[in-house]
């Protein structure tokens, strides 16, 4: 097996190539919204949804590798066999790492009042923001395009709402969201100092992105894509 720097530079590598992967999807999206290509363009919003949950996995892997994590943190990290309650791990390793002593509970006593409200923040993010995308990705990557399935072969209700919901605005919009969050996690795992002067900042971009979802309207936002592409074809 390769020594650690060497796994994370492909991790890095990976990761790099997945932001150009979905740049360049996103970009092809837009215009065939713009073109009122609603075939292509139904395509390309799964394959968007599914680069952007691999982008969820690639950041992942990439923080287990971190030079600053030691190899008994990514053997923690490693045992967990769910992506999700890897994410989820990746954040209670960070608190226990700089906060608690071993073999204490994460509660708001060991942690204090504000670092157990920023946990219950990341947690919080993980549920309701990365949990979605994971779980739709496993749908995506199986082929259910149009009827998520469950393993009794009924159609999947949460997946399939979640798949008709997603589109060119919301999931450039979460990706923001990732980044942000991936980045306070990265911070937490590997530097205290580096969490705390970082977390308002990320946080608040966070709230941003999910004001912005909440307020989505993407039909205006097609609407300007339509307006831009006659405007761009005009002699």
């Amino acid at each position: 097996m390769p020594p650690p720097k060497t796994i994370y530079r492909f991790h890095v590598e990976n990761l790099r190539e997945v932001d150009r992967g979905l740049e360049r999807i996103g970009r092809q999206l837009r215009r065939s919204l713009g073109e009122r290509d609603d075939s292509s363009a139904s395509a390309l919003t799964k394959v968007y949804a599914l680069a952007l949950a691999v982008k969820v996995e690639c950041r992942l892997n990439k923080l287990m590798y971190e030079p600053n994590v030691t190899q008994p943190e990514r053997n923690v990290l490693i045992a967990v066999d769910s992506q999700l309650d890897r994410w989820y791990s990746a954040v209670d390793l960070g608190m226990r790492k700089h906060w608690v002593a071993k073999g204490d509970d994460l509660s708001e006593l060991t942690l204090g009042h504000d670092t157990f409200a920023r946990y219950q923040t990341l947690r919080s993010v993980i549920g309701q923001d990365l949990r979605p995308l994971i779980e739709l990705r496993n749908k995506l990557a199986h082929g259910q395009w149009v009827f998520p399935l469950s393993q009794s072969n009924e159609i999947a209700k949460e997946q399939k709402a979640a798949l008709e919901n997603e589109h060119a605005l919301s999931l450039g919009l979460k990706s923001r969201l990732l980044d942000s969050f991936a980045d306070v996690v990265h911070d937490l795992v590997v530097s205290r100092k580096a969490f705390e002067g970082s977390f308002e900042r990320r946080y608040r971009s966070m709230l941003k992105v999910r004001q912005e979802l909440a307020e989505r309207r993407f039909d205006h936002f097609v609407a300007k894509l339509r307006t831009k592409r006659k405007r761009d074809q005009r002699p």
